[in-house]
């Protein structure tokens, strides 16, 4: 969605009429027409398939590696980096594979990957790298060096002010795939995602993950979040398992976070 509004293929007014993909992307779906925000809101991939087709898997996959996608973010040795599972210069807009990639499921990202997800949103646009270190101290603390912080814009303001909206009503909505996350006087969204790989080692096996990327704001601060519940299985979604757990987190370090 952020793709299509940055390269204007989308209208947020417009109404997506519930179709028939052959019997795919029918999991939870209530089969009701929605605009964009609304299918955001009730996690819809069926609506999502046809925003995707609309967007061109090309501007998504640009967007995604100027969020920090695909590139390892810390740069330690050990650090994993997504990937895309399917060659963009080859793959047409209406093919298979871009469709299952318009609801993420020929995406592979890490968890401090995903983070810029909500990070760009709350800084109105603008990509904010992750880090460990700000500097280093002699042995007076004293400052022998600070570590410079990478900042890019990623999309416009308007954009991020849009999204972060809707990832409120994610949240506040009770139509909205993240309401188990709602705690009353706090500002906080996201996005929840169930995704499904397949992994091959010994036997090729199926697998499910819940994740819920967000934010949440504490005296004026925001902070960003990512929960991550790896094998949830088949009858459980992210609603039902990293949702409460982001709520959790907030509930018990909320009062803590004030000190700062």
């Amino acid at each position: 969605e952020e793709a299509g509004i940055e390269t204007n293929t989308i209208s947020l007014n417009h109404v997506y009429k519930h179709k028939n993909f052959g019997g795919i992307f029918e999991e939870h779906e209530d089969r009701e027409d929605k605009n964009p925000k609304q299918a955001f809101i009730k996690s819809s991939n069926n609506i999502f398939v046809q925003i995707g087709k609309d967007v061109g898997i090309k501007n998504i996959d640009k967007l995604s590696k100027e969020h920090g996608f695909y590139e390892k973010v810390l740069g330690f040795d050990s650090e994993q980096n997504g990937n895309l599972e399917l060659n963009v210069k080859d793959t047409t807009d209406d093919s298979g594979d871009s469709f299952q990639a318009y609801i993420g499921q020929k995406t592979r990202i890490t968890h401090i990957e995903s983070i810029s997800i909500p990070t760009i949103v709350v800084n109105n646009g603008v990509y904010v790298k992750p880090h460990i270190l700000e500097g280093y101290v002699d042995k007076d603390n004293n400052i022998i060096e600070k570590i410079p912080v990478e900042r890019r814009r990623v999309i416009n303001e308007s954009t991020a002010n849009i999204m972060k909206n809707q990832m409120i009503q994610v949240v506040n909505s009770k139509e909205g795939t993240g309401k188990g996350a709602y705690i009353a006087n706090v500002e906080l969204g996201g996005k929840t995602g169930t995704s499904t790989r397949i992994e091959k080692k010994d036997e090729t096996k199926e697998y499910y993950d819940g994740w819920f990327v967000g934010f949440f704001k504490v005296n004026e601060k925001y902070y960003s979040m990512v929960v991550f519940v790896q094998n949830i299985g088949k009858d459980v979604n992210a609603s039902g398992s990293a949702v409460p757990i982001f709520k959790k987190v907030v509930e018990e370090n909320y009062d803590y976070l004030k000190k700062f």
